[in-house]
């Protein structure tokens, strides 16, 4: 199956914050969409920051992700 160009900008627009648990990229899925913002749990391969977990969202509401998950106290890995 071939992808238009919507899927290939939308793909690249994706951003990454990672997790060191299941149960907290669970827990800043659900931050995020309580406030709107769609985003997905994946796992990371071990190439990627070794064992752990990740949200991907729209880069552009990457700030304001950051600041929900920063007020519902839950950490990311840098």
């Amino acid at each position: 199956m071939r992808k238009n160009n919507d899927q290939r900008i939308n793909e690249a627009r994706r951003c990454k914050i990672t997790f060191g648990s299941m149960t907290q990229a669970m827990r800043a899925q659900a931050a995020l969409e309580h406030a709107a913002i769609r985003a997905e749990v994946i796992q990371l391969d071990s190439a990627e920051r070794g064992c752990g977990y990740a949200i991907l969202l729209d880069c552009l509401q990457e700030g304001n992700a950051r600041a929900v998950l920063r007020a519902a106290g839950i950490r990311s890995r840098r």
